[in-house]
């Protein structure tokens, strides 16, 4: 999981270069663990993804816990990795 979360693979974002390698990375794993291909092109099969986007300005987000709720600024700040130096 280390070496596929790396920022070296630029996310693995859907035909980047990071993909491409996540995806050897892990047909070398699995090859190492001798597992067999159940793919239908080897270890590799087609995968649909549907993508949305979000209207911030028509979007609300919000933890409920116990009752109580507190809402969170929308966006991408809300998500991003904070580094402790």
């Amino acid at each position: 999981m280390k070496y596929l979360a790396d920022d070296s693979l630029e996310a693995a974002t859907q035909c980047s270069e990071g993909l491409r390698k996540a995806q050897a990375y892990a047909v070398e794993q699995f090859k190492k663990a001798g597992l067999e291909p159940a793919g239908s092109d080897g270890f590799y099969q087609p995968v649909s993804f549907m993508q949305y986007e979000l209207d911030e300005s028509k979007s609300s987000l919000a933890l409920v816990a116990n009752g109580e709720t507190r809402p969170l600024p929308c966006g991408r700040s809300v998500f991003q990795h904070k580094s402790h130096a």
